[in-house]
């Protein structure tokens, strides 16, 4: 064993003497260039490191990282015409309706027809453009849940009665005007029966208990309260949404539980905006000062559209920094 042992020591010590004989222990060194970066030691220096960062950072990916950071999506770019016509298709139902009370209930002669169609294709336009502006806000982010819903309905009607004011003299348009708020509390109090009967299927009220509710919402009515409609006829999963002071003071204890934690609906309405969307089955069910005028409109806003696009190939490129 001592001399096996032997052996291999003699074997180790041989083997550099043999590779210096053969010359290969005379290789060149190689220089290597070793690159010592020194990091900051202090804390005060490392926030100054990552502040040039920051400000090396382009704006627009400033702002997209701080809509991150809000955990929120950066705010949707104006809506095309394309979502515009397609809103505006959904919504004329809502006008068509509209123009033939206007027509009939003040007796409307050619020239003041033309007049207030146009005026009522104008309203259309204007409501289908907020509306998909909401929608752009509601798809991207871009709403924070307390900003008003366009109400389309209400929109056009408002811009029949303002063009009525304007193009027929008071004998004609007080009769739309007097129409208008029959129909608006007809309306409400539609609403609050629908609503105290949600209530009542959930709550199971007395007959003491529903009285009163509906004689304070009838008080305390909010149109807000109108776009829960949609919710009501889809299942138990949704309250309606009333404030507790018109509902809770006339709850018991056990009632006031279940509407304190159900989930409610605050006036989130998705799709067509408390419209069904209708589309007309036949060009020739519209009036034809309606199709006059809208084919009118959409010859301007075109004409429009094209002068902004020669505007923007006028314009100088924009200096890049």
């Amino acid at each position: 064993m001592r001399r096996r042992f032997s052996l291999m020591i003699m074997v180790a010590l041989a083997c550099p003497l043999a590779i210096s004989s053969l010359g290969l222990a005379q290789v060149p060194p190689v220089a290597v260039k070793v690159e010592v970066k020194q990091l900051p030691k202090k804390q005060e220096d490392v926030k100054k490191v990552e502040v040039k960062k920051e400000e090396a950072v382009p704006a627009k990916a400033a702002v997209m990282v701080k809509a991150i950071q809000l955990g929120r999506r950066a705010a949707p770019g104006p809506v095309t015409e394309g979502q515009i016509q397609e809103m505006a298709q959904q919504q004329r139902p809502c006008l068509l309706a509209e123009y033939r009370l206007v027509r009939e209930v003040c007796e409307l002669d050619p020239t003041q027809r033309q007049a207030i169609a146009r005026e009522g294709e104008l309203a259309l336009m204007d409501a289908a453009t907020k509306c998909a502006e909401m929608q752009a806000k509601m798809m991207n982010g871009g709403w924070n849940g307390q900003e008003a819903q366009a109400d389309p309905g209400k929109l056009i009607v408002a811009g029949l009665a303002k063009a009525v004011s304007q193009h027929l003299p008071a004998i004609q348009s007080e009769k739309y005007v007097a129409e208008i708020k029959k129909r608006e509390d007809d309306f409400n109090l539609m609403t609050i029966h629908a609503i105290v009967t949600k209530i009542d299927r959930d709550l199971v009220l007395s007959g003491d208990q529903r009285e009163s509710i509906t004689r304070e919402m009838k008080v305390k009515f909010q149109d807000a309260w109108s776009l829960s409609q949609s919710f009501l006829q889809y299942g138990d999963d949704y309250l309606p949404a009333a404030p507790d002071q018109a509902i809770l003071p006339f709850l018991n204890s056990n009632q006031k539980k279940v509407w304190t934690q159900g989930q409610r609906n605050h006036g989130m309405v998705w799709g067509n905006f408390g419209m069904n969307g209708q589309q007309l089955a036949e060009e020739k069910l519209e009036y034809p000062e309606l199709v006059e005028a809208r084919k009118a409109i959409a010859s301007e806003r075109a004409q429009a559209t094209a002068e902004k696009e020669k505007e923007k190939e006028k314009a100088p490129p924009a200096k890049t920094k």
